[in-house]
């Protein structure tokens, strides 16, 4: 069986891609090789957090 570690190109733009990259990098290095992924990992987690702020905003002032 043939098992090819790296995903597709779609893949890359998930979520949880570039956090599970600084993990592994933490885990399995002597140094911080991550830099990249850690700054995509933080502007999807500012993304994803101004949406939910957002909507939120939104259903809370249309049940009031």
């Amino acid at each position: 069986m043939f098992f090819d570690g790296s995903p597709q190109g779609w893949a890359t733009l998930l979520p949880g891609y570039e956090p599970t990259r600084v993990l592994i990098d933490g885990a399995f290095s002597q140094s911080f090789d991550a830099a990249g992924p850690l700054a995509v990992a933080s502007v999807w987690l500012l993304v994803l957090s101004i949406a939910v702020v957002t909507l939120l905003r939104r259903s809370l002032a249309h049940a009031r």
